[in-house]
């Protein structure tokens, strides 16, 4: 009874602590240009404690495993970037953007410029096409090897 106790507290407050985070993230989301609605499930269908985290789209949950490199990518920025964004102080952050397409990295600048403001962002690729919006405060730097 007491571990039945102690579970059911538990995650209650682990919910407690998800929810905000998840209302957070459909924010950075959405400053992305993403309209998919995030969602965090803990517990299954038999109600067997889980974590999975992903996306609806308009044919229902996509968790991350099931995203295609581009969106992980996408919706991985977007994540930390709500983390960062939930703690305080100078943040350096290192975004591997190399699977992203050039719509999806256009998503991520535009995030990235919406709502960063006081963080190090380094954004690292090997594509031809990854320049930052112009007038952006962005500073692209190019090694030639």
């Amino acid at each position: 009874r007491v571990e039945a106790a102690v579970k059911t507290v538990r995650e209650h407050y682990v919910v407690e602590v998800i929810k905000p985070v998840v209302a957070d993230l459909e924010g950075v989301l959405s400053a992305c240009g993403v309209l998919m609605l995030p969602y965090c499930v803990l517990e299954n269908e038999r109600g067997t404690p889980t974590f999975q985290i992903g996306w609806e789209d308009e044919d229902g949950r996509v968790p991350v495993e099931a995203m295609s490199a581009g969106e992980a990518v996408l919706f991985g920025a977007a994540l930390t970037l709500t983390f960062a964004k939930r703690s305080d102080g100078i943040k350096p952050i290192l975004l591997e953007a190399d699977p992203l397409d050039l719509e999806n990295l256009e998503l991520v600048f535009q995030g990235l410029t919406e709502l960063n403001h006081e963080d190090v962002v380094l954004v690292a690729t090997c594509a031809s096409y990854a320049t930052p919006p112009n007038n952006s405060g962005w500073k692209t730097i190019v090694f030639d090897i």
